[in-house]
């Protein structure tokens, strides 16, 4: 049996000073340093696992900090977005969005957001996890229209043998790969994971033109 208690104000002022603090730190560090050896690193033609590997270690620590997902790719009006997501956790939400308020302007190199983007070609899309691939364009779907959010049942013929953790963390990570995590968070609402495939279902990639 476990023990439980209920958080007091103190607490909560005290976990938002030291997040505001780390945020204050890694954009202090961003300002001096991190955005240019981040840059000079996602500019190479051919950039070495180790530079890769030195800037992700870097910029996860903070993000881990914080508790937040971190992740990058092409940018929108600059050549690259930084993203610190709370990754669907609403209890973080809050914290990405101060991270994002901190934030400079969006330069030539760099642009920033709080909530992983969708991307332009989902039909490309693929997760791996171990041996099992996880296709977007594979998964199925049903759906219930719930006021103004829409409940998805969702399956994938890998859903079968993967473990329950496995299946939701596929099924998040691609619904946000279709939609954006901002428009699953408002939009979207139960998520249940099938092993059979309905017989209603049709692909989920569908989603975008039925939210539209």
């Amino acid at each position: 049996m476990g023990f439980f208690t209920a958080e007091n104000d103190g607490d909560t002022a005290a976990q938002r000073a030291e997040d505001d603090a780390t945020i204050t730190q890694f954009w202090a560090w961003w300002a001096e340093t991190g955005l240019a050896a981040t840059a000079e690193v996602f500019d190479a033609d051919e950039p070495s696992d180790e530079a890769l590997q030195e800037i992700g270690d870097k910029v996860g620590g903070f993000a881990e900090d914080l508790g937040l997902g971190f992740e990058s790719g092409p940018g929108r009006v600059a050549r690259h977005v930084l993203v610190f997501t709370p990754a669907g956790d609403p209890e973080l939400a809050d914290v990405a969005d101060r991270w994002l308020a901190a934030a400079p302007a969006a330069d030539e190199a760099f642009e920033y957001d709080n909530r992983r983007r969708a991307v332009e070609d989902p039909e490309s899309v693929g997760i791996a996890f171990g041996e099992q691939e996880f296709d977007l364009i594979d998964m199925t779907m049903t759906t219930e229209r719930d006021g103004d959010r829409l409940d998805i049942h969702l399956w994938h013929p890998a859903f079968v043998e993967a473990p329950q953790e496995v299946a939701g963390n596929v099924a998040f990570l691609l619904l946000d790969a279709l939609l954006g995590e901002g428009v699953v968070e408002a939009k979207i609402g139960e998520v249940r994971f099938d092993t059979e495939l309905g017989a209603d279902a049709v692909p989920m990639i569908s989603l975008r033109e039925l939210l539209a």
